[in-house]
């Protein structure tokens, strides 16, 4: 399993892309191009390049490295997708070179991990090898855990297509050291079901079992639907080698079902081929033709290439096995056809084979023919009985034609409400999503209403009664005690003002950004829990716009709250660094924790998971009694600058 990009939403990309049209400058644009461009790739991937195209070009006349680089990016994976090797090459070099120009080692790792990805699909497993080699070289240098556990990955990937098993496990243990590490559930769970597939290579079968199960589970805790269906399809795979049919006809319909609800049209095609195998294990060929020709069907809309490869084969083989030599032949030349590499001895006299047959069917249809001919000759003195029988075959015929015509819409009727079903179930999320959107931005602006009323109306106000006070009182006994009562009052006054709308909206997140708010809020926060405060905030260079900079200043604000409502904590550590396109936050505490129940959580918790979704983000809770709790947040950036 290679690692790939996430799929957006249309709507997403479509208010990116006004926005771009309404950018303030030439490089806000070009970033909110970028940014449409990867969220469309999977749905329009003509779009996609036309975006990114016209991105690259404005780059460069702007000499604006980043947008430059992340064009030339975008066009080499759209040209990957789309099984274009030669065109990504060119893509490739020319950012590698870009990269080398300008000291951009990230850039020349993105890169380097591309062409590896372009070597593995072209077959060229050794290049594939050395390329990601060099990305670990770099990772020396540059450091980045994800890109060193991306490449040993993909190193294993690779030894693995070499059948070079001990050496594949090797770089597979070493990626799925760093997953632990970095505690990556998705991760563990896909590295841990590639050592499972290369067990299962190797005849142990009980281990690889092991493995794909523990991913499953892994899958399921995380509510990772396309992980689960891949493992679902790796388990079912494993008991039709065991020849335990019944299991592997229970999962892989589970593994449909769950890809046909969410949406996984490859988990569907995967699920339909397995469908079609277990058939044939059962020697029910027509049945097995059948589950192929819908995956076929599926694999076209899509255009997975390499499965609709498997796919002919498995045809060609079944209709073989039924005897239909022209229908076998049909899809062992369109199978032939579309392999880049050259077939082996087998597979050629196979196809020589079945070139004979069908030639042979072809000219027994000759004969076949000639002998009807003769036939209808001496029968022509019996016309009046074969036009009678004619006519008895006509109504037949047409009373069968009436029937599936019925039949036919009965199901185009069923299809249709199904879509109907389907488009309103599409609307209703989109309409969730907007108001999501409509509520965070609201609460925001009322926020920031509220505290600008309450700092210069109110605040202000007050500040006047205490001066007319004084003036009230001027050369009276100052000792007097409802005096100074009273004037200590007003000040109270005016300090709780200036906290409530300080919490609000900080100041310092209007004048100074997201950084000197959050080092005000953790500092105001330590001092009155008396709290040992560790604070780091490292490479947030980056640029946010105004409603990611609220909300993320609000998820850390609730965290920080939550700790000093319900903790107890002495020590609390507050994290916010940059790694590449991902905003990572990190708070600790040594508090009493609680038990991490989805279920049972309270508003503040899921306030902050409602904000950590309206990013786009990902978010990890570990707490345990007594010794705290530990919150890990990554957040996508749509737009950054290097």
């Amino acid at each position: 399993m290679l690692f790939t990009g996430l799929a957006f939403s249309q709507n997403k990309a479509d208010s990116l892309w006004q926005l771009a049209g309404m950018a303030e400058t030439d490089t806000q644009r070009i970033k909110l191009m970028i940014t449409v461009s990867e969220m469309i790739r999977y749905q329009d991937m003509d779009r996609s390049d036309s975006i990114a195209n016209a991105a690259l070009q404005q780059s460069k006349d702007l000499s604006y490295v980043w947008g430059w680089e992340r064009g030339l990016s975008i066009l080499g994976g759209n040209c990957t997708i789309v099984g274009d090797y030669e065109k990504a090459v060119h893509y490739i070099e020319k950012s590698l070179d870009l990269a080398d120009e300008h000291e951009l080692g990230y850039a020349r790792i993105k890169a380097l991990n591309l062409r590896g990805i372009v070597e593995y699909y072209r077959g060229q497993y050794q290049k594939g090898i050395e390329t990601n080699i060099q990305i670990l070289n770099l990772v020396d240098e540059f450091g980045q855990e994800r890109n060193r556990l991306t490449a040993c990955n993909n190193i294993g990937i690779n030894y693995e297509r070499l059948k070079e098993f001990d050496k594949a496990l090797e770089y597979y243990g070493q990626a799925l050291d760093i997953a632990e590490q970095l505690k990556e559930q998705y991760t563990i769970a896909s590295i841990s079901a590639n050592i499972g597939i290369i067990h299962k290579n190797q005849g142990n079968l009980q281990e690889a079992k092991n493995r794909f199960i523990h991913s499953i589970h892994i899958a399921e805790d995380i509510n990772q639907t396309g992980l689960l269906v891949d493992e679902l399809h790796n388990l079912t795979d494993l008991y039709i080698i065991e020849n335990n049919i019944d299991s592997a006809r229970l999962l892989n319909q589970r593994a449909l079902k769950i890809a046909n609800s969410t949406g996984d049209q490859n988990g569907v095609i995967r699920s339909l081929s397995l469908e079609g195998t277990i058939n044939e294990e059962n020697q029910d060929y027509r049945a097995a033709i059948n589950s192929f020709k819908n995956a076929k069907a599926k694999s076209h809309e899509i255009g997975d290439k390499e499965e609709l490869l498997q796919i002919y084969n498995k045809l060609q083989e079944n209709y073989n096995k039924i005897n239909q030599r022209d229908s076998a032949y049909k899809y062992l030349v369109l199978f032939s056809t579309r392999k880049d590499s050259i077939f082996n001895t087998e597979k050629t006299n196979e196809l020589n084979r079945l070139e004979t047959a069908y030639r042979v069917a072809e000219k027994d249809k000759e004969i076949l023919t000639q002998q009807i001919e003769i036939e209808r000759k001496t029968r022509q003195r019996n016309v009046l009985l074969t036009s009678a029988i004619i006519l008895v075959l006509l109504g037949v015929s047409l009373y069968f034609v009436f029937n599936k015509m019925i039949e036919d819409q009965r199901k185009i009727a069923q299809q249709q409400d199904i879509l109907h079903e389907q488009e309103i179930e599409k609307l209703q999320q989109e309409k969730r999503i907007v108001s999501l959107d409509a509520m965070l931005t609201g609460q925001e602006a009322e926020r920031r209403r509220i505290a600008t009323d309450l700092h210069d109306s109110l605040g202000s106000l007050l500040a006047s009664v205490k001066l007319h006070y004084q003036a009230l009182f001027r050369g009276t006994n100052r000792n007097d005690q409802r005096i100074s009562r009273t004037e200590n009052l007003i000040d109270e006054a005016c300090d709780e003002v200036r906290r409530i709308s300080h919490n609000m909206m900080p100041q310092s997140l209007l004048e100074v950004g997201l950084i000197e708010a959050l080092k005000d809020l953790a500092h105001d926060y330590a001092e009155n829990n008396n709290w040992d405060l560790s604070l780091h905030m490292e490479g947030v260079d980056y640029y946010l716009q105004d409603h990611q900079e609220d909300t993320i200043f609000r998820i850390i604000q609730e965290i920080i709250t939550n700790i000093s409502k319900h903790a107890n904590a002495t020590e609390v550590d507050l994290k916010v660094s940059r790694e590449e396109d991902l905003l990572v936050i990190s708070v600790s505490d040594n508090g009493t924790g609680f038990t991490s129940d989805y279920d049972s959580e309270g508003i503040g918790l899921k306030n902050i998971r409602s904000r950590v979704d309206y990013l786009n983000g990902r978010i990890q809770m570990e707490s345990t009694r007594q010794k705290g709790t530990h919150f890990q947040i990554e957040i996508p950036l749509d737009t950054s600058s290097i």
